[in-house]
C-alpha cells in the first residue's frame, strides 16, 4: 500500500473524506468526477474498506474512514511542511475557495475583492456563504467545507488560527426626521425601539449587544430579522433604530436616504477575524487567498 499511495490519492482521500462525496472532492479539487471515481477505486483496494458507502439518499463515511480522516489531515500537514512553496502561480491554479461571513461586510470594496480574486485566478471558483453561529462555522471549517471565514467572534477554538483583519465603530441608522438624527444622545437611544440583524441562530450577531452592554447602554429590540436586506426598508417605515458597523451604516444610509449616526468612542468597535484550519496553515492556495483578503480588507 505504501509503495502504491502517493500525495495525489492523499489529497483525494482527503477531499473524499472531508466532502463524503464523490462529486464534491472533485470539485473541491478541480477534477472530472470520473477521474474522483478512479482515485476512489484505488483508495478502496489499497485500504481494503469501502471508505464511503451509500445510506438512504446519502453517502457516509464508514468506521475505518472516520479513523483515517484525522490521520490523513495530520500526514498532509506535516507533508506540506517539507515544500518552500516556490514557483506557486494562482493564475494556473484550479480550485474552489469558500468563505464564509456575514453580509455587513464593506459591499463595494469586498466586491472589488471578489473582482480581484478572479482575475488572479481566472480557473479558480469561488463561493461566499453566510455563517450560522459558532458551531455552524467551525464545523464546516473542521470538516473541510470552509477556507476561511471572517468573524466577529472572539472566542475562536483551538483547533482553528485566526488574526486580527477589521475594525469598526458603531454607529445607528434612522430616519431624517428621528429624534437621534440631529446627533447621538444615549439617553434617547435607550428610550427608542431597535432593529437587530444577523439573527440566523441563537447569539449570532452579538458583538452589537456585547459593546453596548460593556458601555452600560441599554436598547430595547422590538423586530429581530435574517435579512439584513429588509432592515433599510423597516428603519424607513417603523421609525425604529438600527446599529451596526460605521461602514456600513454609511453605506445603507446612502443608499436608502436615511442618516447614519457614529456612536460614541468610548463604546468600543465590531472587531472580525480571519479564520482558518490549521491543516491548511502552509497550503499554497489557502495562504494565498488570505493573504490576499488581509492585505485588501486591512487598507479600507
Amino acid at each position: 500500500m505504501l509503495e502504491e499511495l502517493d500525495v495525489s490519492l492523499l489529497r483525494a482521500l482527503q477531499a473524499l473524506l472531508n466532502t463524503v462525496s464523490v462529486s464534491g472532492a472533485a470539485v473541491r479539487l478541480g477534477q472530472q468526477q470520473p477521474a474522483m471515481s478512479r482515485k476512489l477505486g484505488v483508495l478502496r483496494r489499497l485500504t481494503g474498506d469501502q471508505l464511503l458507502v451509500r445510506v438512504g439518499n446519502q453517502m457516509q463515511l464508514t468506521p475505518r474512514a472516520e479513523v483515517l480522516r484525522p490521520v490523513v489531515d495530520r500526514v498532509l500537514a506535516e507533508l506540506a511542511q517539507l515544500s518552500p512553496h516556490q514557483g506557486f502561480l494562482p493564475a494556473q491554479m484550479q480550485r474552489q475557495f469558500t468563505i464564509a461571513c456575514y453580509d455587513f461586510l464593506p459591499v463595494e470594496r469586498f466586491a472589488d475583492l471578489v473582482g480581484e480574486l478572479v482575475l488572479a485566478s481566472p480557473a479558480s471558483s469561488f463561493v461566499i456563504q453566510g455563517i450560522a453561529d459558532k458551531n455552524d462555522f467551525v464545523r464546516r471549517m473542521c470538516d473541510g467545507e470552509l477556507d476561511v471565514a471572517i468573524t466577529s467572534r472572539m472566542d475562536i477554538p483551538g483547533v482553528l488560527r485566526s488574526s486580527r483583519l477589521l475594525s469598526d465603530p458603531l454607529a445607528a441608522v434612522v430616519r431624517p426626521d428621528h429624534a437621534l438624527a440631529a446627533g447621538m444622545d444615549l439617553a434617547v437611544y435607550g428610550q427608542a425601539r431597535h432593529i437587530s440583524a444577523l439573527e440566523r441562530a441563537r447569539g449570532a450577531g452579538a458583538a452589537v449587544d456585547v459593546l453596548l452592554a460593556a458601555a452600560g447602554v441599554r436598547h430595547e429590540v422590538a423586530i429581530r430579522t435574517q435579512y439584513l436586506s429588509l432592515v433599510p426598508a423597516m428603519v424607513a417605515r417603523t421609525g425604529m433604530v438600527f446599529t451596526t458597523g460605521l461602514r456600513h451604516a454609511q453605506r445603507m444610509a446612502a443608499d436608502h436616504g436615511l442618516v447614519c449616526v457614529p456612536m460614541p468612542t468610548e463604546i468600543g468597535s465590531i472587531v472580525s477575524y480571519l479564520v482558518w484550519h490549521e491543516r491548511t496553515h502552509l497550503e499554497p492556495a489557502a495562504r494565498w487567498l488570505r493573504e490576499q483578503l488581509t492585505l485588501r480588507l486591512r487598507s479600507i
